[in-house]
């Protein structure tokens, strides 16, 4: 599993890291690794200029926010799929990868029609009480929510894949000697 692992995670990382690290150069492929880092102009407007640093500082946060959250909503979602009843699992599992069947452009118009700042989301906030239209659309706000929404399906079906393989004798024998659902599911 380590060397499957490996080769198909590693290796691919280890190439986008090399083409990053890579200046540009005439032939195939139209790159090479420099032979010192002051030739490589990238890495040096990268790190000496503010606003870039600044830009990858925000999208390493976005993306490492969206991706617990999606974790987070994944393990719950794929413990209840697996404690329904078995004849429903199949229908949950379906519901919960749906929005997969729809294209990515369409689900993104979607949400920037939700998100705007006459859309239904903010009209129900002003209906609620809000003084002003929140800015969501062109946000981080809005931009995790459309990330949430696309990468759910990918948090989901491994964490469906590897719970549905667990044994649950241990949870039962916690269960049966009295510990509360939380310790159970903290085990």
């Amino acid at each position: 599993a380590a060397a499957w692992l490996a080769l198909l995670v590693a290796a691919p990382l280890l190439v986008v890291l090399a083409i990053a690290f890579a200046v540009p150069d005439a032939g195939l492929p139209p790159f090479r690794l420099p032979t010192s880092m002051a030739e490589n102009e990238s890495w040096q407007v990268l790190t000496e200029d503010g606003f870039y640093l600044a830009a990858l500082g925000r999208s390493l946060l976005v993306a490492g926010a969206t991706a617990a959250i999606c974790v987070a909503l994944a393990y719950p979602m794929s413990l209840g799929i697996l404690r329904a009843a078995p004849r429903r699992r199949p229908m949950l599992l379906a519901l919960a990868l749906l929005p997969m069947a729809v294209g990515f452009v369409l689900r993104m118009a979607a949400w920037s029609g939700l998100l705007r700042d006459s859309g239904p989301l903010n009209q129900l906030l002003m209906a609620l009480g809000a003084e002003a239209p929140w800015r969501l659309l062109y946000s981080d706000t809005g931009l995790m929510l459309g990330m949430i929404h696309s990468y759910l399906a990918f948090a989901l079906l491994p964490l469906y894949a590897a719970l549905a393989g667990r044994d649950r004798a241990p949870e039962e024998a916690a269960a049966d000697l009295g510990a509360r659902p939380w310790t159970v599911f903290r085990t």
